[in-house]
């Protein structure tokens, strides 16, 4: 069977084949009805309605064999279904236009009273082909639906009917009622004049809350929003991030509103009034004003566990300097941002220079690239962490390039907040970097666990990558450590308006930004896990498999591949165990006297006066510690044909041979290991990208110590090498070196290297499955806890006798019936990976008892995951 790639084709197919000599493939399109021995069918007839193209994607590996009859039928059985379902919407325009035609004149008699004479009006905010005479209308909107648009119909034009309703309390009458004209936006945005009836017993904002209105302003408003159309801007900012501008726009163009009411809308929602709803609805939607926001992940471990935390930046998010000072605090204060002032005031004293960063080319961590590339900007980026399942943790704004120092402000932050028996894992783009800046500074945040994300590791050094990616440290599971990658693909589309805003209101649009998503992620906490337990599962089995084909095709066990491993271990640290000794003091005479010679053969043949003069007093201090050492140990200046001096140079340049050829084995196998890995992945791919940039560096370094080794003229074989040989990792010049040592059977090196990530796939596999049992336990944890401070807060507002408190006891009562459904649902989604106990939902007794304790059919019991209900089964049983 040929191999097959599906491409962009009109009823043809693109089949590769070879011949059996082998040779490159060749391209042939072949028919869809010539792949089929029964004959085409009449789904391969094209229509004639519609010229349409079958487009399947393209294939990413070179690899990818399918069964070419099976892939033609299933794609010619997608092309009738689309077709067909095309087909339909022809046939059915005339008869949908006809019918909204027909249904755009309306009917005469009035829908309530059935009278047929005098004018009707047509209100479409009461529904369709609603028309009413003029006292109909005036009753039915008296009362109630006060911001509906009703349109008289004269002479079969539609004219404005203008209404202008009283909007007061129901549930309050006083004599000190007053009313005053007020201009109201409806639901959908468009302008109303209305009557407030207001009293001196409140204020004027307040009782437009009462009506579902949201005030333009704190005092004497003159101009009120309905609270449904702040909803709708709310969340076509953290959802659509589309700026106040283009949703008053929008509005316009859906609802034909004039541009002067459109101009009018979005000056009262910018001032001021906007960000305050969106406070107000985060304190109040939320029962964030009588419980503290839980913002927590709920899988993650609170105490005694593994917290795993991605950090990055992104300078993306900049503000520029031109737009304006904040004259208030953020209303958020420090939820998820940390004061700049401390962020600030941490930077400039920290020591994050002289930090050598030779392994990638991450502009992470480096101070000289940290310096800001223009004056007009007064934040750089927005620097942040994660939880491994996506929920945001820690934020700061930037003022510079992504220094080290922010790095370690936020694990600062995040060591805080956790508890002391939990142990914090840190992914981070440059962990190796950041590793020895801790070493270096002895820092106690030397002792926490850091990694690599899975797809940066590809941009470092082999002896990163084994080292510190998460697919070779144990505990780490399947985390890939790009959490926060797919947080700023959310977060990075504000930019467009937080760059043009005041530093206060931009912090609080991003943590609004940052608490949506959270929410999200909260919503969909079990499915993510269930699919992650499903990869895991399936990683395991494909591992599995694939390591089972291995070991029997070239005959090795799991212990043999696990010996690789650790091997290739060992070849990456065979720089580290070449460690300098103490150097005799003859060869470091020999080489001084060898620099000495040196510099007076230039002396010789310079012509250049400031030169000579360099090299003269270069051989001076040559000369005078050649003295100082023969003085020392009571020698005379040695010659060339010296037997000492002949010995301990051949011993010199041993040791030199050996080194080189050390650090030719490590360039050889960190080559190969790129090599093997840029296998994997088709050309133009961002990983392929990467592999392809440290194939290259790593060549240029070979390159450059084969010149070396060959200008050293070693007198001990071999003298000289070739790049070729240098990369050939079975060649004579690895003979005496212990590291190459290997096994005996002869297993190609892509085969070795395959192994060894498969082995290591099918070790994080079972990690990951635990991992994620643990967590499942703890969100339905989570969930409990949640209720049960719902359960508490119940009994607490029993007692109270406000008017606020039998308003939040509707709240809560309906707070504690979501959890107990999502509690349900988990239990559903976790049942077939983890132990259930059964709970018993009592949100009826709850709200029964918080209304009347007499209602009650008996006490609330704490919903919790730990249920008795075992207990009580066999306590049955005994009976």
């Amino acid at each position: 069977m040929p191999k097959y790639r599906p491409n962009v084709f009109k009823h043809k197919v693109t089949v590769l084949s070879r011949s059996s000599k082998g040779g490159r493939f060749k391209r042939k399109d072949v028919p869809l009805k010539d792949l089929f021995s029964s004959g085409p069918s009449d789904t391969q007839q094209k229509p004639q309605e519609i010229q349409h193209e079958i487009s399947v994607a393209p294939c990413t590996s070179s690899t990818f064999s399918v069964n070419v009859e099976e892939e033609a039928v299933n794609t010619r059985k997608y092309a009738a279904k689309k077709i067909k379902q095309c087909n339909a919407w022809v046939g059915k325009r005339l008869l949908l236009e006809n019918a909204f035609f027909e249904s755009s004149a309306p009917h005469l008699p009035c829908c309530s009273c059935g009278t047929d004479e005098g004018d009707r009006v047509l209100c479409l905010d009461c529904g369709p082909q609603v028309v009413r005479c003029i006292d109909c209308t005036m009753s039915y909107h008296e009362d109630s639906n006060h911001l509906h648009k009703p349109q008289l119909i004269l002479d079969g034009i539609l004219q404005p009917f203008p209404l202008k309703p009283y909007l007061r309390r129901v549930d309050h009458d006083c004599d000190s009622r007053s009313r005053k004209t007020i201009q109201v936006f409806d639901e959908k945005g468009r302008l109303h004049n209305c009557w407030l009836v207001t009293c001196s017993c409140e204020e004027e904002c307040a009782s437009l809350v009462r009506l579902n209105l949201w005030p333009a302003s704190p005092d004497q408003p003159r101009v009120a929003f309905h609270m449904d159309l702040m909803n709708l801007l709310h969340f076509l900012l953290l959802e659509g991030h589309m700026s106040l501008k283009g949703a008053c726009q929008s509005l316009g163009c859906r609802n034909g509103l004039p541009l002067h009411e459109v101009n009018l809308l979005y000056l009262n929602l910018v001032s001021e009034c906007f960000e305050e709803y969106r406070y107000f609805r985060y304190r109040c939607h939320n029962l964030n004003a009588v419980l503290d926001e839980d913002i927590k992940c709920p899988a993650c471990p609170k105490e005694n566990g593994d917290l795993f935390v991605s950090l990055d930046a992104n300078f993306g998010l900049v503000r520029k300097r031109s737009s304006g000072v904040s004259y208030t605090d953020a209303k958020h204060k420090s939820l998820l941002f940390a004061p700049q002032e401390d962020v600030d005031h941490f930077v400039n004293v920290y020591d994050d220079h002289n930090i050598s960063n030779d392994c990638s080319n991450f502009q992470a961590g480096d101070v000289l690239r940290a310096k800001n590339k223009t004056k007009k900007l007064d934040t750089t980026g927005v620097f942040g962490a994660s939880c491994r399942h996506g929920f945001p943790l820690s934020f700061l704004n930037l003022r510079h390039g992504e220094r080290l120092a922010y790095a370690a402000f936020t694990i600062d932050c995040i060591l805080e907040k956790a508890q002391p028996s939990v142990k914090l894992h840190v992914i981070y783009d440059i962990a190796c970097t950041l590793t020895a800046h801790f070493k270096k500074k002895k820092d106690k945040k030397l002792e926490l666990d850091m990694a690599l994300p899975v797809f940066h590791a590809y941009g470092h050094k082999m002896a990163c990558q084994v080292a510190y990616s998460t697919r070779w440290r144990c505990g780490y599971g399947l985390t890939d450590g790009e959490v926060m990658e797919r947080l700023w693909s959310y977060l990075r589309r504000f930019s467009s308006i937080t760059k043009e805003m005041t530093p206060a209101h931009r912090e609080d649009l991003l943590t609004d930004a940052l608490l949506h998503y959270s929410r999200r992620k909260r919503a969909d906490i079990g499915s993510s896990l269930v699919l992650l337990m499903d990869r895991a599962v399936r990683v395991k089995e494909d591992s599995s498999k694939a390591l089972e084909e291995i070991c029997s095709d070239c005959a090795v066990s799991l212990k043999d591949i696990k010996d690789w491993r650790e091997a290739e271990k060992c070849q990456v640290d065979v720089s580290k165990s070449s460690t300098k000794g103490q150097v005799p003091w003859e060869e470091k005479y020999v080489q001084k006297l060898l620099h000495y010679e040196q510099r007076k053969e230039q002396l010789a043949l310079c012509d250049d006066d400031t030169r000579a003069g360099m090299l003269a007093g270069q051989c001076q201090e040559l000369d005078q510690d050649l003295k100082t050492l023969e003085q020392r140990h009571g020698i005379q200046r040695w010659c060339n044909d010296n037997p000492a001096f002949i010995t301990h140079l051949a011993v010199m340049k041993g040791k030199q041979q050996v080194a080189l050829i050390q650090k030719l084995w490590s360039h050889a196998v960190e080559y190969t290991f790129f090599l093997d890995m840029s296998k994997k992945y088709s050309e133009g791919q961002s990983v392929a990208t990467r592999l392809s940039k440290q194939i290259r560096k790593s060549s240029k370094a070979l390159r450059k110590l084969v010149s070396a080794y060959n200008s050293c003229d070693f007198t001990t074989p071999p003298s000289s090498t070739s790049h070729k040989d240098v990369i050939d990792l079975t060649s004579q010049l690895y003979t005496n070196l212990t590291v190459t040592k290997q096994g005996s059977t002869p297993i190609p090196s892509s085969t070795r290297r395959r192994a060894v990530d498969l082995i290591n796939l099918s070790d994080r596999a079972k990690e990951e499955t635990a991992l994620v049992e643990k967590e499942m336990a703890r969100v339905l944890q989570s969930v409990s806890d949640r209720h049960n401070q719902l359960v508490a807060l119940v009994k607490d507002l029993r007692s109270a006798e406000a008017d606020r408190a039998e308003g939040l006891l509707f709240l809560v009562g309906n707070a504690i019936q979501e959890q107990e459904q999502l509690h349900l649902n988990l239990e559903k989604c976790f049942s077939n990976y983890i132990p259930i106990s059964s709970c018993t939902p009592f949100f009826r007794s709850t709200i029964l008892s918080a209304i009347s304790p007499e209602l009650s059919p008996s006490d609330e019991t704490p919903l919790s995951s730990d249920s008795s209900s075992d207990e009580s089964e066999d306590e049955a049983v005994s009976d």
